[in-house]
């Protein structure tokens, strides 16, 4: 059982890298939530392309 809040996001999401300082927040039910912010940071993270047609050419270029 992960009980800190950084072992359990470092597991689910291993491609993602996190703040060192999450916090608590009080929703509108009155229930506790943690957020944390994270980052893609792993080189085999799918990066979107696109391409397009211009005449007899196509080109490739990353949308992210």
């Amino acid at each position: 059982m992960r009980r800190n809040v950084l072992a359990r996001v470092n597991a689910l999401a291993p491609f993602l890298t996190f703040d060192h300082d999450p916090y608590i927040v009080v929703g509108d039910d009155g229930r506790l939530s943690w957020i944390i912010d994270a980052y893609t940071s792993s080189s085999t993270y799918p990066i979107p392309q696109r391409t397009i047609s211009m005449g007899n050419r196509s080109i490739t270029f990353a949308t992210a």
